[in-house]
C-alpha cells in the first residue's frame, strides 16, 4: 500500500476513534443521555448530560423524529452511540462447569440454558464472563456468569437506532452498563461485594458486583414507579392522573412536605421494596456462598430520590444502603436527579474502555 494512503488511513481511522460516545439509556419514562470526553494531555473530562422526557418508541414516527430532532437541537446526532437494552429475555446466570476448549464451551453454555429460555436456544445470543478458574478435586474448573437473549430484541433495538439514524458502536445490557459506572467509581476494596438497587419507571432490579465483575442480577416484581402509582391508586382509591401527582410530590417535594395518608402509603410501598431486596440477598447468599456479605447497596434509578428510602431499607434489610453520585470526580455540582445516570454513564465510558 502507499506510504501516504496509509498514513491518511490512520488519520482519519485516529479521528473517528478520538469521537466521544453518545450513550443512550432508554427508559419507560425518557432517554438518559450522556457524552463523555477525556483529554489526556489535560488530565481533564468533560461531560454533557440530560433527560429527555419522553419514552422513544420505534412503532411511532412521531416519537422518533421528536427524538431525532431533540438530538440534533443538542449537536449530538452524529456520535456513534452505545445503548441499553431490557427485555423480558434477558437471562443472567452463574455457572461451574470443568474446564475445555472454547467450542466445547459454547456447546456447554446452549446445553446449561436450555431449562430457562422460552424458544429453542439457537434463537439466543449467549456471551459469558469468565469469574475464576480454579483447581478442584476432579481437576481445573470455570466460574462464569452467562447472557443470553433473544435475538428479535436485539434486532429491534438494532431497527430503533436505524430507524433513528443512529450508528451503534456496542448494545449492552442495562446491568452490564451500570457495572461500567460503577467500575469507576467504587473503592473496590479487595473481598468486598457491592449491591446496586435500581428503581426505574418501568422496571426495578438489583444486581451485585465484586473485583469489578458482575455477579448477580435479579429483575424485582412490583415496585417500579409506574407500580408505586398503581399502589396509589388502590390504596388512596383515586384516579390515575391524581395518583401522577401525588407520586411527583414524593420527588420534589420530600417527606416532610408529605400528608399523612401518603406517608402511610409509601411506608406501606417501602416494606415491598425490602422484601425484595431481602430476597435478592438470600439469592446472591445462596449462590456465592463463598463470597460473604454484601457490604454496601448504593441506589439508581427515580425511585432513589424517594424521601428517607435509604434510611428505611438500611434499618428492615441490616446492609448500609447509601447514594454514590455517578459524576463525582467530573467537576459537575452535585444534583438530585444524578441517581438517573449510572446507565448511561457506564455506556459513554465504552469509548474509554
Amino acid at each position: 500500500m502507499n506510504p501516504f494512503v496509509s498514513l491518511i488511513q490512520k488519520k482519519v481511522q485516529d479521528f473517528i476513534d478520538r469521537k466521544p460516545i453518545l450513550g443512550l439509556d432508554f427508559g419507560r419514562a425518557g432517554v438518559k443521555i450522556v457524552v463523555l470526553e477525556k483529554f489526556k494531555d489535560q488530565g481533564e473530562s468533560r461531560v454533557r448530560f440530560s433527560f429527555y422526557p419522553h419514552p422513544v418508541e420505534s412503532s411511532e414516527p412521531a416519537s422518533l423524529h421528536a427524538f431525532q430532532a431533540f438530538l440534533k437541537q443538542e449537536g449530538i446526532a452524529h456520535l456513534p452511540v452505545a445503548c441499553n437494552i431490557d427485555d423480558p429475555s434477558l437471562k443472567i446466570r452463574s455457572l461451574d462447569l470443568p474446564k475445555m476448549p472454547t467450542s466445547d464451551l459454547n456447546e456447554a453454555l446452549k446445553w446449561q440454558l436450555r431449562d430457562v429460555t422460552e424458544d429453542p436456544i439457537d434463537k439466543y445470543l449467549i456471551r459469558h464472563t469468565l469469574l475464576q478458574e480454579y483447581k478442584a478435586a476432579g481437576g481445573e474448573r470455570l466460574a462464569l456468569i452467562i447472557y443470553a437473549i433473544h435475538r428479535e430484541a436485539v434486532e429491534k433495538r438494532i431497527e430503533l437506532l436505524s430507524q433513528l439514524s443512529l450508528k451503534p458502536r456496542l448494545i449492552e445490557p442495562t446491568p452490564v452498563a451500570f457495572l461500567s459506572c460503577l467500575d469507576r467509581i467504587l473503592p473496590w476494596a479487595e473481598g468486598a461485594v457491592y449491591g446496586l438497587l435500581d428503581l426505574g419507571e418501568g422496571h426495578a432490579s438489583f444486581i451485585a458486583v465484586a473485583d469489578r465483575k458482575l455477579l448477580f442480577s435479579r429483575p424485582l416484581v412490583e415496585i417500579s414507579g409506574e407500580e408505586l402509582m398503581r399502589f396509589i391508586m388502590r390504596e388512596l382509591s383515586v384516579p390515575e392522573a391524581e395518583a401522577k401527582e401525588l407520586k411527583e410530590k414524593l420527588v420534589h417535594n420530600g417527606g416532610s412536605a408529605l400528608e399523612e395518608r401518603l406517608q402511610s402509603v409509601l411506608s406501606l410501598f417501602y416494606s415491598r421494596i425490602a422484601i425484595e431486596v431481602q430476597r435478592s440477598l438470600d439469592g446472591f447468599a445462596l449462590l456465592f456462598q463463598q463470597k460473604g456479605r454484601i457490604e454496601t447497596i448504593f441506589l439508581c434509578g427515580g425511585g432513589a430520590r424517594f424521601p428517607s428510602l435509604a434510611e428505611f431499607l438500611t434499618k428492615n434489610v441490616g446492609i448500609r444502603v447509601d447514594f454514590s453520585d455517578p459524576f463525582q470526580g467530573w467537576n459537575v455540582p452535585a444534583g438530585k436527579e444524578h441517581c438517573l445516570y449510572f446507565g448511561a454513564i457506564g455506556l459513554a465510558l465504552y469509548r474509554y474502555r
